[in-house]
């Protein structure tokens, strides 16, 4: 039996109120979609998926698919359309035609579990067609327009659906056709399916299987994979830096970005920033990406006397470009001379800047070696810093959000 996954992942997020789409928006540190992919992956031995997104997502989306353990070799990534309708037909139109079994899954479900992923399978190769379902706990009334209640709905008889909706390939295909020649639009694919006549399963999802909506979801959320023990990581990534430079007369001092008068200056290739080389040599180790020398090496000519806040806002790019972004930037700068207390805001708002976060989540600090040592010595400066990092895009739950 050969399987075949649509992942619908076309969607605005809108209700999320964040800029990006809410399927790239971290859940304890990893995009929502990876675990909604990693989530059908573990539960049905996939031949294929075909995931249906919106044009700009597309290096994201090939990102995490690389990146998500167990996803099968054959993958693709198609443009969805307007309504969820539209991007499910494009994913049939672009899955395998020879398919036993089309498995529909929602990009905004990360908790589905592995059972329930295998049950609605396993009833739809019995029935032809399946879908994860919730049975009612609450009341149901129907009302009128004025929200008087007309009557109460038996709710032994409702149950609330969600996905994977699984279904033999000829039925689904089918179903969506006739929808489409008949300008027929529904909510789901079951009900496609159900106006044709042919038999739906409800498969009771039992554990929750929440769709990532509002804000308040990501918590909720997150709360969940911590119980089930699949959250044992922490997505807070934390750095060290170190740089020291020797004093000389030949160039200005230029520390946080700041010149500094009545004093000699630092060598070395660029500017000699010490305290800006070490604030990049901890956003670098943080994020895995090596250091400062290898991206900016002294061999290169063109870094010859560059300021060091350009070279802290190209290391800025290189987290973004992981996936991570500054948190909080500590410092420490050691020197018997010159005393920089003055010049510590500047320092403070180069930085913040440069990282692109709040001057408050920025720290420069000033102390001495008491004369011990060549720095004791006042033959240069040493500086410390210590860096923290979170998942790019890092949704704040609850404290901006809520």
């Amino acid at each position: 039996m050969t399987i075949s996954a649509i992942m619908v992942a076309a969607g605005t997020g809108a209700r999320v109120g964040n800029k990006a789409n809410k399927l790239l928006l971290p859940l304890g540190g990893r995009p929502v979609l990876a675990w909604s992919l990693e989530a059908i992956c573990r539960g049905a031995s996939l031949h294929e998926i075909v995931l249906v997104t919106r044009a700009e997502m597309f290096p994201d989306a090939d990102r995490i698919l690389r990146t998500t353990p167990a996803i099968p070799p054959k993958v693709s990534v198609v443009s969805g359309g307007d309504e969820r309708q539209d991007s499910v037909y494009q994913g049939l139109q672009n899955a395998d035609q020879d398919a036993d079994i089309i498995l529909i899954h929602d990009g905004a479900r990360p908790l589905v579990t592995k059972s329930i992923v295998t049950e609605t399978v396993a009833a739809a190769e019995r029935v032809g067609a399946a879908v994860a379902a919730t049975p009612l706990s609450d009341t149901v009334k129907s009302v009128d327009s004025d929200r008087l209640v007309e009557h109460t709905l038996d709710r032994q008889k409702l149950w609330t659906v969600q996905t994977p909706q699984v279904f033999r390939r000829e039925i689904i295909v089918e179903a969506h056709e006739r929808s489409r020649k008949d300008g027929y639009v529904a909510t789901d694919d079951a009900a496609l399916v159900e106006r044709l006549g042919f038999p739906v399963q409800l498969v009771n999802s039992r554990d929750p299987n929440l769709k990532i909506t509002v804000p308040e979801d990501f918590a909720v959320a997150e709360s969940i994979l911590r119980s089930r023990g699949e959250l044992s990581f922490s997505p807070c990534r934390v750095g060290f830096g170190y740089d020291v430079h020797r004093f000389t007369h030949e160039r200005p001092l230029v520390l946080g970005g700041v010149h500094i008068e009545g004093s000699p200056g630092l060598e070395g290739h660029s500017d000699a920033d010490a305290l800006l080389h070490a604030v990049c040599d901890a956003l670098l180790g943080a994020a895995g990406k090596r250091d400062i020398g290898y991206h900016f090496p002294n061999t290169d000519t063109e870094l010859a006397g560059i300021s060091s806040i350009l070279l802290l806002e190209k290391t800025a790019e290189i987290l973004a470009c992981a996936g991570y972004q500054a948190n909080n930037v500590d410092c420490t700068v050691i020197a018997e001379q010159p005393r920089l207390a003055e010049y510590v805001p500047a320092m403070v708002s180069n930085i913040a800047d440069a990282v692109g976060i709040p001057p408050h989540q920025v720290s420069v600090k000033a102390t001495t070696s008491e004369g011990l040592g060549f720095l004791g010595k006042a033959e240069g400066i040493a500086c410390h810093a210590v860096v923290s990092l979170l998942p790019k895009g890092e949704l704040r739950v609850p404290n901006q959000m809520l």
